[in-house]
């Protein structure tokens, strides 16, 4: 075996062992035929390189791709076994369910906890049968025997009906679906709605020791969250327990709106940044106690372990940890790592533990800003500085260094990461760059500042909330520097859904370059930036250029609808171009949210022409309010018939006044022009005593 070959053999490795996963999750859950035709060559390929070249590095590469396949495989097999099963148990009456509880959150209105549960048995009659993989149902607290959640690795069973798990199926967005396939959940639960009919099967004091600590680390987190209620400012409070423990339900929708615009949504998810950063501290922490290095390494280890653990192991900071533990354990052994081998060790370990991986969002997005940081921040140095000495002092000069090392991997992330972020996100804001260069500097001292104001308030009230008071000022400046990047329309670019196959033709383009292959030439500092700076232009001209071809519009009409439950959304693009949504699902969950906002930036709109009420029952106009709000309009159709006492109509109305909405009436016999496509309105008729009853409407009202 030659692996000499391989400066890097992780990389051959992890490269066959996705390629595996990839043949089964995607090519064989689609086209099995093609599927099998694609091993068959791949087999043949490896066996005839291995026998012409007698190095069995392709046949142990093979095997690696069919150890994936096989991993992979075995997934696909249980998701088809699960469903057998919920077919032969399809019935109205209910089963008994016994599982053990594998993960407990609650859901955004506290009352109701969602639980997903392995080792599932279902019994029905006197057959019981073993569900493959794990199931998910949603439980209120006082269900439970005990008052509480049960903890991790406890059993439960409770009657209910099982059945397949259900999702809105719409054009684009987030597949739900596929995400539960990714966890392995192939079944829903529904509980039978009997009081303290759900208990606990084992008692606490028999649940294993993972259980108890479990258990403690999520009172322990929810302790540290009041703490920061208290010592800090509200709203930076919340933001502040969104940012430590990845709390998503801290955030308003307002405030998810203008993280996720200005492109800083990262500093409020935990992620990879999180874990380095909690890392300096925590080393400076225990240096600071006289811990030696490799102690002081370890127990930086140890913490930040505990610390993902309370966190539920995000993919993004599991990578961020398992580079740290890379670095940690070659520094004790006395050996050297870069910073890219531990980058392959931590890929290898997740993927090891978690085939599905690859398909995450979070963990993409991690692993292409670190390698990004990685491939491109040297050669940012090499481009953009010089190699004489400096006059200044030597702190200066290591100060400077920094400085420019954070704005080069800035600089890095930004151009590598485009053409991901337009594909996960529809749009790119140009400033979010310089948000994010300036947000680096204060997101340690934040951190650190909020860690240290909840410590402090254990011991002394008034302490942490002046640490608390500082560390809010400093999370206000962060919340405003997003809040100014989010407001900027002119940086935002909006786009169609970008395909797939688009956006690794960005990549080729991005990284094919020469440039990537560092080499001592007196030349090749300006010919590798200037062929930098045309293969990034390159890229970036393919995405504009397809977003130029997407708006051309063919002269027909399109009519989308959205799949939003129970209501009806549907949205007319007109062939002039024009946007008309009628109605927008229920406001609870918010489907206007949930669906019909992604799904209008999917198709590129930005801004709706018409936005229409079609009458105020509220799984009709309840998600107007919220796609008006995150998309804008310019103009709201409402009948004369709105009840003004409906907080449905009411946060309408509200929303459209300050959005700048022109709110024109509904009646029958009115019409308006959308190009050559004419709108006639044919209920509800005329009554002009309705709409005097509404909330007073902005002075801009008119008839249609």
């Amino acid at each position: 075996m030659h692996f000499l070959h391989f400066r890097r053999p992780l990389i051959p490795c992890i490269a066959a062992y996705g390629l595996g996963l990839w043949l089964i999750h995607d090519i064989y859950h689609s086209t099995p035929q093609l599927a099998l035709i694609f091993a068959i060559a791949v087999t043949l390929a490896a066996v005839s390189v291995t026998l012409l070249r007698r190095d069995t590095t392709p046949l142990f590469l093979l095997l690696l791709t069919l150890l994936g396949a096989s991993v992979m495989g075995i997934r696909e097999r249980q998701s088809h076994a699960a469903a057998d099963i919920l077919q032969r148990l399809h019935s109205p009456q209910p089963k008994i369910i016994t599982g053990t509880v594998r993960a407990t959150a609650e859901l955004a209105d506290t009352e109701r906890s969602r639980i997903v549960l392995s080792h599932v048995h279902i019994t029905s009659g006197s057959q019981t049968l073993t569900l493959p993989g794990k199931l998910q149902f949603n439980a209120e607290t006082k269900a439970f025997a005990s008052g509480a959640l049960p903890a991790v690795g406890e059993r439960i069973a409770f009657p209910g009906r099982i059945t397949p798990p259900s999702a809105l199926q719409n054009f684009f967005g987030y597949d739900r679906l596929e995400a539960l396939r990714h966890q392995a959940i192939y079944a829903t639960a529904i509980p039978m709605a009997v009081p303290g009919i759900i208990r606990l099967a084992t008692t606490p004091d028999s649940a294993s020791l993972w259980s108890r600590i479990d258990s403690r680390l999520t009172t322990f987190r929810k302790t540290i969250g009041r703490h920061l209620g208290d010592t800090m400012w509200h709203r930076e409070g919340r933001l502040m327990n969104a940012m430590l423990f990845n709390d998503l339900r801290s955030l308003h929708d307002n405030e998810r709106q203008i993280f996720r615009d200005s492109g800083t949504f990262h500093l409020f998810a935990v992620s990879g940044m999180h874990v380095a950063i909690l890392g300096f501290i925590l080393h400076l922490l225990f240096r600071a106690f006289r811990f030696g290095p490799r102690a002081s390494w370890i127990a930086v280890a140890i913490v930040l372990f505990i610390y993902l653990w309370v966190i539920g192991f995000v993919p993004s900071a599991t990578r961020s940890y398992l580079m740290l533990v890379a670095f940690t354990a070659a520094y004790m052994l006395g050996r050297e790592v870069d910073t890219l081998s531990a980058l392959m060790f931590a890929i290898a370990v997740v993927i090891a533990v978690d085939p599905a991986a690859p398909w995450n969002a979070g963990f993409l997005l991690s692993v292409t800003g670190v390698a990004a940081i990685i491939l491109f921040t040297p050669l940012l140095r090499l481009w953009f500085t010089r190699t004489e000495s400096s006059q200044y002092p030597d702190a200066f000069n290591t100060l400077a260094d920094r400085a420019l090392d954070v704005t080069f991997a800035t600089f890095a992330v930004t151009i590598v990461m485009y053409p991901i972020q337009v594909y996960f996100f529809g749009f790119y804001n140009i400033l979010s760059p310089v948000a994010n260069l300036i947000q680096a500097c204060f997101a340690g001292i934040v951190l650190a500042g909020g860690i240290v104001a909840a410590a402090a308030s254990l011991l002394s009230e008034t302490l942490g909330q002046i640490i608390g008071g500082s560390a809010s000022l400093i999370m206000w400046i962060v919340y405003h520097i997003s809040r100014w990047a989010a407001s900027a329309d002119f940086a935002i670019f909006h786009f169609h859904q970008l395909p797939l196959w688009l956006m690794l033709l960005c990549y080729a383009l991005l990284l094919s370059g020469y440039y990537l292959v560092h080499r001592d030439t007196p030349e090749f500092r300006l010919k590798s930036r200037a062929r930098f700076a045309t293969h990034v232009f390159c890229g970036v001209g393919v995405l504009a250029a397809f977003n130029v071809y997407a708006n051309f519009h063919r002269d027909q009409l399109e009519i989308y609808a959205f799949d939003v439950g129970q209501g009806d959304a549907t949205l007319i693009r007109f062939p002039d171009g024009k946007a008309m949504l009628i109605d927008a699902g229920i406001p609870e969950p918010d489907m206007g949210q949930l669906v019909v906002t992604p799904q209008l930036r999917g198709l590129g709109i930005h801004m709706l022409d018409y936005v229409v009420a079609t009458h105020d029952d509220i799984d009709h106009t309840g998600g107007l309010a919220s796609v008006i709000k995150s998309t804008g309009a310019h103009n709201l159709l409402i009948p004369q018939n709105l009840n003004p006492k409906s907080q449905v109509t009411k946060d309408l109305i509200t929303a459209a006044k300050k959005h700048n909405c022109v709110i024109q009436e509904l009646t029958a016999g009115r019409t308006a022009q959308a190009g050559e496509c004419t709108i006639e309105i044919l209920n509800p008729p005329a009554n002009t005593k309705a709409l005097s009853q509404l909330p007073s409407p902005p002075a801009n009202t008119k008839a249609l």
